[in-house]
């Protein structure tokens, strides 16, 4: 998990961006819970598969990032916040994430509206690089 100070920019239905550090400290949560949620999960399947750390939700996701990727048993998610909420959309943004280890790795950021409750993932957006002189 790397991580810098810069802001990175997705687009869902509109361009949002978010801290990295906020995306880091996301990571972090779902690593310190990975371990707890995958016990819960295989002691008690109907279980809710939610635990809460440093006060925030972290559970499983069960869905795919992508209709070209496969669906993903075990990945994880947690809120986010971006750097402005967009106001004329009601919706969460959560950060997903597979871990395997000790190592958690972003697989992206999805959208859930609070009217669908359905997720969207958003792109992220390639910054493109000035031009050499």
């Amino acid at each position: 998990m790397a991580g810098g100070g810069g802001v990175r920019m997705f687009k869902c239905d509109g361009e949002v961006s978010f801290k990295e550090t906020k995306i880091m400290e996301a990571l972090k949560r779902i690593l310190a819970s990975h371990g707890k949620l995958i016990r819960l999960s295989k002691n008690d399947p109907s279980s809710k598969r939610f635990v809460y750390q440093d006060l925030v939700l972290v559970n499983l996701y069960r869905g795919r990032m992508s209709s070209r990727s496969p669906l993903t048993e075990l990945s994880f998610k947690t809120m986010v916040k971006p750097v402005e909420l967009l106001r004329n959309l009601r919706s969460t943004y959560w950060v997903i994430a597979s871990c395997e280890n000790d190592e958690c790795k972003l697989s992206g950021i999805a959208r859930k509206s609070n009217t669908s409750l359905k997720y969207t993932e958003c792109e992220e957006v390639q910054k493109e690089s000035a031009p050499q002189s």
